[in-house]
């Protein structure tokens, strides 16, 4: 039986278990708005019509909203590829995973909501998961760290996203998200270094 202990392998597995044309992946901590769900309808009904067929998959917003202020500036505001026929690709990847699908792919207009890290204790135990996991995937990639990565990578990273990408505008919620992205990259790289010097 395959193994569902990575992102990928459990919507592959979703993937296996569709049974209608079109698939939207969705997360437990995601809401897809009204607006959302007409575009989604109206995309693939045109597409069955013949009318957008020239797309395999479709690039959707996302909005974060912590603490009930919807950020607006540092990793906030992505496109994710969440739409696409169903057998037009696979996902990829350990952790962080991408659907890879061929042909071409549109963009929709209106977002998924996303509500990450509901408290503290609730991020702190979900970064722990995830950056385990990806720690192991750069292991298995062969890639290495350092003194010099495991400090200012995650410096750099906080001055990119509250400096450079405004994260320092929206005030508190935007002060705590660049820290915890930041400190997700710390993890990552000291247990990367961890598994290495078991080596």
């Amino acid at each position: 039986r395959r193994s569902l202990d990575n992102f990928s392998n459990q919507r592959n597995f979703g993937l296996s278990k569709a049974n209608r044309e079109w698939v939207l992946f969705i997360d437990a901590d995601e809401k897809v708005s009204d607006a959302l769900s007409f575009e989604i309808s109206n995309v693939i009904s045109n597409w069955t019509n013949g009318v957008e067929n020239k797309y395999e998959g479709f690039y959707i917003p996302r909005v974060d909203i912590l603490w009930g202020k919807e950020l607006k500036y540092g990793e906030s505001n992505i496109k994710l590829l969440r739409l696409a026929r169903r057998d037009a690709g696979r996902w990829n990847g350990i952790v962080h995973e991408k659907w890879k699908i061929k042909g071409n792919i549109g963009v929709l207009r209106n977002p998924i909501i996303h509500y990450p890290h509901p408290t503290i204790a609730e991020f702190l135990k979900k970064i722990n998961s995830y950056t385990t996991l990806r720690a192991q995937d750069l292991y298995l990639r062969k890639v290495k760290t350092n003194l010099f990565l495991i400090i200012f990578y995650p410096v750099g990273k906080f001055i990119l996203n509250y400096f450079f990408k405004k994260a320092i505008l929206d005030v508190i919620p935007g002060l705590l998200h660049a820290l915890f992205m930041s400190f997700h990259s710390f993890l990552v790289r000291s247990k990367l270094w961890t598994m290495r010097n078991k080596e």
